[in-house]
C-alpha cells in the first residue's frame, strides 16, 4: 500500500502503528476523543488515553497463529495550507504545511465479527469464495466539514486500493463495502459522488442497544453502498 497519497488538497498518510508519544498516536487520539467527529463512530467517542490505546490495539490486532491474514489500510488525512513550490522563499517541504483533518479506514471482513445482511446488499454468493470483502470507514474533525476533503479524501484512498494488488494477494478481487446511518445525511451524499448504492436495510437488535448519533438504539435504518477496488 502507498505509504504517502497527495490529492490536489490532501495528504494521506499510511499509518501502520500508533506508539504512545508518535504523531500518529496523538493523530488517532485527536479524532477518535472528538466528539462531533466520532459522534456516527459504532465505538463511540474516547475519553481517555487508555481508551485510545484500546482502540489502537483494535485497529492494529496482533495477528494471532493459525489466524487467517486479515488486511487493514488507515491513512490519516492532512489538509495542504500552502502548497511548498522550489524557490518560493520557504525552508519547509510541502508535507509539513499541512493540518489533521481526518482519517480513512479500511479492514477486511474475512476475520472477526460481519454484520450479517442480505446477500443482495453484499456480494453474490458464487462470488463470495473468490472475493475479499472489506469495509471502509471515515471521520473528520468539525472544522473540515462541507469542503469536500471527505469526497476527495474517500474517492483517493479507494483508488490506492485498486492499484495495490500485490497487498491483496492471494486475493484477486476485492469489494469494499460501506455503511452509513441513514440519519447521517451528508455521509450519504458523499458516498452517492463514489460508490453504488445497494439498498437499505433495517438493523434490529432488541434487547442489545447500541448507541450512535448521541442515543441508544435497538433499531435504526442503514444505507449500504459498495463497489469492487480490484476485479
Amino acid at each position: 500500500m502507498e505509504p504517502v497519497v497527495y490529492t490536489p488538497r490532501l495528504k494521506l498518510t499510511l499509518v501502520t502503528k500508533a506508539e504512545r508519544g508518535s504523531p500518529e498516536y496523538e493523530w488517532l487520539h485527536i479524532l477518535w476523543s472528538d466528539e462531533k467527529a466520532s459522534f456516527w463512530s459504532f465505538n463511540g467517542r474516547s475519553k481517555s488515553t487508555e481508551e485510545t490505546e484500546k482502540l489502537i490495539a483494535s485497529t492494529f490486532p496482533t495477528p494471532q497463529a493459525g489466524e487467517e491474514k486479515s488486511y487493514r489500510v488507515v491513512y490519516a488525512v492532512h489538509a495542504l495550507l500552502e502548497p511548498w513550490t522550489p524557490g518560493d522563499g520557504t525552508s519547509q517541504p510541502r508535507d509539513q504545511l499541512s493540518e489533521l483533518i481526518g482519517m480513512v479506514s479500511l479492514r477486511s471482513l474475512n476475520v472477526g465479527f460481519v454484520l450479517p445482511m442480505p446477500e443482495e446488499l453484499m456480494i453474490p454468493a458464487a462470488e463470495a469464495a473468490t472475493t475479499l470483502l472489506a469495509e471502509i470507514s471515515y471521520m473528520y474533525l468539525p472544522g473540515a466539514w462541507g469542503k469536500g476533503y471527505a469526497t476527495e479524501s474517500v474517492r483517493a484512498a479507494l483508488a490506492a486500493y485498486g492499484r495495490a494488488k500485490s497487498f491483496w494477494a492471494p486475493w484477486e478481487r476485492v469489494y469494499v463495502r460501506a455503511i452509513v446511518n441513514g440519519r447521517n445525511r451528508p455521509s450519504a451524499r458523499v458516498l452517492d459522488k463514489i460508490m453504488t448504492h445497494k439498498g437499505t436495510w433495517e438493523w434490529t437488535a432488541p434487547g442489545k442497544p447500541l448507541f450512535i448519533g448521541g442515543e441508544w438504539r435497538e433499531q435504526d435504518f442503514l444505507e449500504i453502498y459498495g463497489m469492487h477496488v480490484l476485479e
